[in-house]
């Protein structure tokens, strides 16, 4: 995953959030739910990443 698809599909997890009432799930069967939550977690991988090298 890159950072530019991470994004757009970062901005698809709250419609997600709304219609499911949770975060989507890593272990989730669904493949899209799944690649949402790789997104969230790539991303959080990279803000720590950028945090820890000023």
């Amino acid at each position: 995953m890159d950072v530019e698809e991470a994004v757009i599909l970062y901005n698809k997890i709250p419609l997600f959030q709304k219609e499911k009432n949770r975060l989507p799930d890593i272990n989730a069967s669904d493949v899209k739910e799944k690649r949402l939550a790789e997104a969230i977690i790539f991303l959080n991988n990279l803000k720590r990443e950028r945090m820890a090298n000023g």
